[in-house]
Parts: C-alpha cells; structure tokens; sequence
C-alpha cells in the first residue's frame, strides 16, 4: 500500500510565497500526543496501585449515635 504523506502550507514571506512543512514535523506531533496519553493512563495506573492513606472510614452521625447505645446495652447487660 502507498502512504499518503500530507504537506501542509502556510505563508512565508510578504510576497506569499509558500513554506511547506514536511512529514517530518507532523510525525512529531503525533508522537508527542501519543507520548502524553501513555503517560496520562501510566499516571492514573500508578494512582490506583498506591497504598491507600491510614485515614480511618467515615462514620456517620447516625452510625456513630447507633454504636454508642449498642456499647452502653453491652455494658448495662452484664451487669444484670
């Protein structure tokens, strides 16, 4: 199969003659945009398999009110 490269053209001077950008330069700048995304996906990869914080789980009000009359239930309980 052929390869289609692409020119592009912009102006160059005031008497607009034109400059034409090689194949070269696109292919730079497919690599770089590649080069970025492998790089994004590597990062949020990474993100995941880090340890996790030694923050502890949060608990509601709610939970935390439901908890305290179940430990003042035990403590009343063996008492009897």
């Amino acid at each position: 199969m052929a390869t289609l490269a692409l020119i592009a053209t912009t102006w160059h001077d005031p008497e607009h003659e034109y400059h034409q950008l090689g194949n070269a330069e696109t292919t730079m700048n497919r690599r770089k945009k590649i080069k970025q995304l492998l790089e994004a996906h590597a990062k949020k990869a990474n993100a995941k398999l880090a340890p996790k914080s030694n923050k502890p789980k949060y608990i509601s009000k709610a939970d935390r009110a439901k908890l305290e009359t179940e430990a003042a239930q035990e403590l009343v309980t063996p008492a009897e």
